[in-house]
């Protein structure tokens, strides 16, 4: 599913004013602020300027004879003028060059207001082909998510009132009139994947104001090789989808003749199978392990299933009794392992499993919005309370047959990319002191110490395959470090 970016923040104690005003050293040197074989492959300190590789293509327009034309600045090329009912802004080019696809405004004849269009212009013969109006996106410019071939790409577009996401539209660049909705509303798709998902239920749709009757939960899925949509009705109610393929779906449904009990399913695009797999008192599906073979669940003990409103994508804390983060063995179908869910307070009206298909702004992704992360299929961190029972602290939990086995972490801050090496706070009394646990082999090792009583901040954010740490000092100074972790 979607990839996570987890960020530490460290507010740090703020350095008594000194008499005399010194010079301040910045950037810190890195040998004072990371341990030996941490790799520090960039520093910045201020934002380079933006640079932007110029267009060949441009729009000329004659004032005198009313008349605009494409030019090739490279080439000095000129087309044939273009449609003059429009006014041109934007020019996007495909991935071969050979077609531009131009964004323009056009005002009805004798009526108000105007028309965004688009129009594509062919490079090799200058064809010039009328595609369609379009609603743009909320900038007023046209969101190009991808190029799914040399012909066809897909836009997004969010600018109405009330809605929940973009949509995402299909535009064949060879042919008029070529405009296609492709799939609607909360539509994000997995990091370079394929295929674009989209949950639609009824409350979705009650929210949106579409519905009239009941609406069935229903799963699309936009496949980008053979541009065509599939959509898989799951039940009369179901409260998030998760999966840890691209074949396996599973999800939780809510028996309306039942409320006191839901069941785990799984869909199977490939064959179109349903499978139930497990029916208790399930709360919300936070996820699944890797190689599918644990359920990550929230349960409780209540003798009804909490919902918010009565939506089944958002679970309610509010009327929960005893919250409980359930790892359940899919294949022996039996719980293996249960520890309280502390997170009232933090994680709110947020189905987590829901917005791994349907990202919604309203719901702050960190670490700790997670019931347990998983590092690979037997590994993963949980949230727990420590034995004192006065703080939070992690656990790593390794899955092996029937059993699982602990290992407390204290603090974890930051899974680094490669989902091995976990950022550790190794002192609660002084956050600038991070180390790094190996979770294959279980050693620990130091990482940042700071001692420099001028930086009051630090923050930690995993990017791609480095992890980034931002150093703030007392008068608005900062300085990024881009770091390798890995051995």
């Amino acid at each position: 599913m979607k990839r996570l970016f987890y960020m530490l923040l460290l507010i740090l104690p703020m350095p008594l004013q000194a008499q005399e005003a010194t010079p301040i050293p910045w950037p810190p040197n890195p040998a004072e602020v990371f341990a030996p074989g941490i790799e520090v492959v960039e520093v910045i300190t201020e934002w380079p300027a933006p640079t932007e590789e110029p267009s060949a293509w441009i729009y000329v327009t004659d004032e005198a004879r009313g008349e605009t034309r494409l030019q090739n600045s490279v080439t000095g090329f000129l087309s044939d003028p273009l449609p003059q009912e429009a006014t041109w802004h934007e020019i996007h080019i495909s991935p071969n060059g050979e077609w531009l696809v131009l964004l323009a405004t056009v005002s009805p004849e004798g009526g108000y207001g105007s028309w965004t269009r688009l129009y594509s212009y062919r490079v090799s013969t200058g064809d010039v082909l009328m595609l369609g109006n379009i609603l743009p996106d909320i900038s007023g410019s046209l969101n190009i998510s991808r190029w799914a071939n040399e012909t066809q790409f897909i836009y997004s577009y969010y600018n109405a009132p009330g809605r929940y996401g973009n949509d995402m539209v299909i535009v064949d660049v060879t042919q008029e009139d070529a405009i296609e909705h492709a799939i609607e509303y909360l539509a994000p798709y997995r990091e370079d994947a394929r295929r674009y998902e989209y949950l639609s239920t009824h409350y979705i749709l009650a929210r949106r104001g579409d519905y009239i009757d009941h609406n069935p939960c229903v799963l699309s899925i936009f496949d980008l090789d053979d541009m065509q949509k599939k959509s898989y009705k799951l039940d009369y109610d179901c409260g998030g989808v998760y999966s840890p393929d691209e074949d396996h779906y599973f999800y939780v449904v809510f028996d309306s003749d039942s409320p006191a009990q839901s069941t785990l399913w799984v869909l199977d695009v490939t064959s179109e199978e349903r499978t139930a797999l497990y029916t208790a008192e399930i709360e919300a599906l936070e996820n699944i392990s890797p190689d599918g073979r644990y359920a990550v669940l929230i349960t409780d003990n209540n003798g009804r299933i909490d919902r918010a409103g009565g939506d089944p994508q958002f679970f309610s804390w509010t009327q929960a009794a005893n919250p409980t983060i359930s790892e359940l063995d899919i294949h022996e179908e039996k719980i293996i392992y249960e520890m309280p869910f502390h997170e009232r307070e933090s994680r709110g009206y947020c189905d987590t499993l829901y917005e791994e298909v349907s990202l919604a702004d309203h719901c702050y992704w960190s670490l700790h919005h997670h019931a347990l992360v998983w590092l690979n299929a037997e590994t993963a961190v949980g949230w727990q309370t420590t034995q004192a029972g006065d703080s939070f602290e992690d656990v790593l939990l390794r899955f092996s047959q029937d059993e699982v086995f602990e290992t407390p972490l204290g603090l974890v801050t930051l899974i680094a990319p490669g989902n091995r090496l976990l950022v550790v706070s190794a002192d609660r009394d002084d956050p600038g002191i991070l180390e790094l646990y190996d979770a294959e082999s279980g050693q620990q090792r130091p990482f940042i110490h700071l001692n420099d009583d001028f930086v009051t901040q630090m923050q930690v954010y995993r990017q791609d395959n480095l992890l980034e740490v931002v150093l703030s000092a007392a008068d608005r100074q900062w300085a990024r470090y881009y770091v390798r972790v890995e051995r």
